[in-house]
Formats: C-alpha cells, sequence, structure tokens
C-alpha cells in the first residue's frame, strides 16, 4: 500500500512495518519470564527450526530439561512460537522471529554503551559452528545492525573500536564461567568492523563460539584464552611436540598422527607439511644452521629433512620409540 505496489521501492526500503502488532508484542514480552526471554532470543539467533536437544547445549545458564519443557509449553500457549518441519522441533512465527531480531540489536547496544552485560554474556549472536548460511544471516542481521546502531548514536569508527577494547578488558577480570558469550560477541563485531584482529589482546578471555576462518590473527596475543567451539582457518589434531629454530625464524610441530608442520617467520606462515612418521612424533630438533630438522617417533624411526623443501637427507630405526634428540653444537 505504502509503495503503491511496486515491489522494487518496497524492497530497497529493506524495512518492515507491523503497525499495531508491534504494540501487541510488547505486551506479550512485557508479560514473558527471563527464561522464556532467553528461549524466543536464542530462536531468534538460531534462525531455523531446533529440538530442545539442540537448545540445552547453547544455554550459558545449565537447565533441567524439565524447565526447558515447561518454558517451551508456555511460550506455545501463547502462539509465539510454532512446530518446525522435523519432529520435536520449534521455531518463530515470522512476525515474532523480526521483532524479538529488533530487540536484540537495540538491547545489545544498550549493554555495550553502558558497559553491562546480560544479554551479551548469555547469548552469542553469531554461531561459529552454525551452518554457513545461519552464520552469514547472523552477521547480516544481528553484527552488522549492532554495529551501525553504534555508529548512529554518535560514535566514530574509531570510538566504537575503543569501546569494544575497553569491554574485553573489563571482561579479561572476571572468571572464565562469567565471561559466558561475551568476548566471542565483542571479537565478532571487531572483526566485522576491522576485516580482521590483528595485533588484539585476547589474552585470559574465554572465546565460545568464535568465528575465526580466514581472519588475520598475526600478533594478537591468546595467551591464557579458552577457545571452545571455534571456527579456525585450518584445523589440525594434537600436538606432541614443539620445536623452534635457534634464530627463532623457523617454528616445527610434531602430531601423534606422524605428521610434521613447520613454520618461518617466527612461526607466522604455515611453510611445509608432511607424512613424516607412521606413529607418535615425540622429538623435533634444529640444526644450529636452521637448514636441517631432525625428527624422532615412536615407531623408532630418525630423519633428517631439508628444511627449504622437505627433501629427505638420511634416516636411521632404533628398536624402541625415540623421545629425544639434540644436535651437536
Amino acid at each position: 500500500d505504502l509503495f503503491g505496489g511496486q515491489i522494487s521501492p518496497f524492497l530497497a526500503a529493506n524495512t518492515v512495518l507491523f503497525g499495531s502488532i508491534t504494540q501487541l508484542l510488547d505486551e506479550h514480552w512485557s508479560r514473558l519470564s527471563p527464561l522464556e526471554q532467553t528461549l524466543l532470543c536464542w530462536l531468534a539467533i538460531l534462525r531455523e527450526p531446533v529440538t530442545l536437544q539442540d537448545l540445552l547445549p547453547v544455554l550459558v545458564v545449565p537447565l533441567s530439561y524439565g524447565q526447558l519443557l515447561e518454558a517451551v509449553d508456555g511460550l506455545r500457549r501463547r502462539s509465539l512460537i510454532e512446530r518446525g518441519q522435523q519432529a520435536g522441533s520449534i521455531t518463530l512465527h515470522a512476525v515474532v522471529l523480526e521483532y524479538v531480531t529488533g530487540w536484540l540489536v537495540r538491547t545489545a547496544s544498550e549493554e555495550i554503551r553502558q558497559g553491562r552485560f546480560r544479554l551479551l554474556r548469555e547469548h552469542g549472536l553469531e554461531q561459529a559452528q552454525a551452518k554457513e548460511y545461519v552464520r552469514q544471516t547472523q552477521e547480516r542481521l544481528l553484527v552488522a545492525p549492532l554495529l551501525e546502531r553504534l555508529k548512529s548514536a554518535g560514535y566514530s569508527r574509531a570510538e566504537v573500536e575503543e569501546r569494544l577494547r575497553e569491554l574485553l578488558s573489563t571482561l579479561r577480570a572476571q572468571a572464565e564461567q562469567a565471561q559466558g558469550y561475551g568476548p566471542a560477541n565483542l571479537v565478532a563485531l571487531l572483526r566485522q568492523l576491522r576485516g580482521d584482529l590483528r595485533g588484539l589482546d585476547l589474552s585470559q578471555l574465554a572465546l565460545r563460539g568464535a568465528y575465526l576462518q580466514g581472519i588475520e590473527l598475526q600478533d594478537a596475543s591468546l595467551c591464557g584464552a579458552l577457545l571452545q567451539e571455534c571456527v579456525w582457518t585450518e584445523s589440525f589434531g594434537g600436538l606432541s611436540t614443539v620445536a623452534i629454530s635457534q634464530s627463532g625464524q623457523y617454528w616445527a610441530t610434531g602430531s601423534p598422527q606422524g605428521q610434521v608442520r613447520v613454520w618461518r617467520e617466527r612461526g607466522q606462515t604455515l611453510h611445509l607439511v608432511w607424512p613424516a612418521h607412521t606413529d607418535m612424533v615425540l622429538a623435533l630438533a634444529f640444526s644450529p644452521d636452521e637448514r636441517t630438522l631432525a625428527s624422532g617417533s615412536l615407531d623408532g624411526g630418525i630423519k633428517l629433512w631439508d628444511v627449504e623443501s622437505e627433501a629427505p637427507l638420511w634416516s636411521g630405526w632404533q628398536t624402541k620409540g625415540i623421545t629425544c634428540l639434540a644436535f651437536s653444537p
């Protein structure tokens, strides 16, 4: 009606109007318990039908299955949720989804300005482990609008970044359990704002569900950080040994699967990856001239490798696994 039946200008406006429905939803929202509000927020974040078993793991405050059932039943009786296509799944009505999404952005903006975390501690606005199209939707409809709201409140880009850094420092002083999703939300905002996380101090933070794939992290500090459910550019298994060359130019790691990796530029750039052994690598050592890497494994093998090309230079075998290697000065 407002656009004379023209679809293109309606879509270009990118705004949904609900009229008196907003007032009705405000009244419904004010009558909900904190738990019911939390569940609606999570359904708005997850953006697709989920089961009750999917909801329990994402909650910061542990709930019994009975508490969750009672809250979901209350939302169902108020007609705020509906059944999904999958058996036992639930989702939000479209109008409720838009309403809660807007409420999330407004409330998160106020919390950042006031420095008081509740919503941002209990809810992760961007879920790294979600399907990629869901994560991109979370970024587009939650993270990006939140940044725009902060800027429209009179903050410059530099002031927004400074404010987010200050809040990271505030969370760092809290216990890991008290941080919740707070650090991951701030990291998502900084990543969206800057395009990278270089030089950022992320030490002593609990990063839960942070999306770090393809993100530059040079000189960022993760000392003492707790990483949970994060997504990286490349994943690899546990490390069984680490070695650093005399000048610090090269770093090497061995894995329980027999793989050896070498980084250069003081550990910043992955240089080589190869299957050096058939069992766990327990010993690595760089030669004094940094041209040769020695590796030893539980398979009894001792091998010398060219650091620049990974070409094998020599190999020998022992009857027992190798746990330590050293070069003569």
